[in-house]
């Protein structure tokens, strides 16, 4: 087993669009904020997984998205990485071992949405739904940038940091060989971000995993993101047919807001601003929040937040 060294990386924000209903194989993860998510994470090895070291649903469970390097992975929570695992390997135990500080490894609070356990059943199925039918949805905070800088106003774009084509193509540099080209990737409108191999396109902020490096990047980037500025329309255009995702699952009924109102007000960073507000005012806030974001906010702090707001607003 090899440590890879941690390399800071600062998670971008992006706008709210109106959502549209699009069905298409299980390759777009509109905001790496879903990888809070087990099942999520899990895709991200899609049928690629090359040891037989260790399992890819072990490692997703601990936290790692696949890095499409060899057998490198990288934790969404701690942003730890490892490689070269070893027959024998205990993942959970590596992991804490090496990233002492990640808070899913160490048992504090961390957003994690566990796969399994009929708890987070509903809530994992909602998720998954909204990567289905969503466009890519807003981010907590506000991303702030110098409008000097911005090459291209006539286009609004989610990441305009990213709007300058050599700034994406930079963002290529440590990127997995399994994509396309930097600059073939950058004229389609993506940059690299940082996990998985996982690219976003900087103006409508859909993102895309599970790439082959002799695809179109253009194509996948329309056929997956019909709405964008940036894609040609195609009057043609037919829905595909949903396919089973990288966990071996069919897709599920649609998952209500209305269900997952009580499992969310047992997640544990949730259950502590029980007594201070109602339950129905936790549970219609967050489910305002989950709908609008289509994550689940990440500290007990945003809970506090999202909910007084919301009771602000009655």
């Amino acid at each position: 087993m090899v440590l890879i060294p941690v390399v800071p990386f600062e998670v971008l924000e992006m706008k709210m669009e109106r959502p549209v209903k699009i069905v298409y194989p299980r390759r777009r993860i509109p905001s790496i904020m879903h990888f809070q998510s087990e099942a999520v994470r899990l895709e991200t090895y899609g049928t690629k997984w090359p040891s037989k070291n260790v399992s890819k649903e072990d490692l997703a469970r601990s936290g790692f998205v696949y890095s499409h390097k060899t057998d490198q992975v990288k934790c969404f929570f701690c942003k730890g990485q490892i490689a070269c695992w070893e027959a024998g390997d205990d993942v959970d135990v590596e992991h804490k071992k090496s990233y002492r500080n990640c808070p899913l490894a160490n048992g504090k609070s961390a957003v994690n949405i566990p796969k399994d356990g009929k708890e987070f059943e509903k809530i994992n199925q909602y998720i998954l739904n909204q990567l289905d039918e969503a466009e890519p949805p807003t981010n907590r905070t506000k991303y702030q940038t110098d409008a000097k800088a911005i090459a291209d106003k006539a286009i609004p774009s989610k990441f305009e940091e990213f709007v300058n084509k050599n700034k994406r193509i930079a963002s290529f540099e440590n990127a997995p060989a399994c994509l396309p080209k930097a600059a073939v990737m950058a004229e389609a409108g993506f940059f690299y971000s940082q996990f998985a191999d996982l690219a976003q396109c900087y103006c409508c902020g859909g993102g895309i995993i599970n790439w082959a490096s002799d695809e179109d990047p253009k194509a996948v980037h329309d056929a997956l993101y019909p709405k964008c500025a940036l894609a040609e329309k195609d009057e043609t255009h037919e829905e595909e047919e949903p396919v089973i995702n990288a966990s071996g699952e069919k897709r599920k009924r649609k998952i209500s807001l209305e269900e997952i109102k009580q499992d969310l007000l047992n997640f544990p960073w949730i259950r502590n601003v029980r007594g201070i507000y109602s339950d129905e005012v936790i549970g219609d806030a967050l489910c305002e929040d989950l709908a609008t974001y289509g994550t689940l906010p990440y500290t007990v702090d945003q809970v506090y937040e999202i909910v007084d707001d919301y009771e602000s607003r009655q």
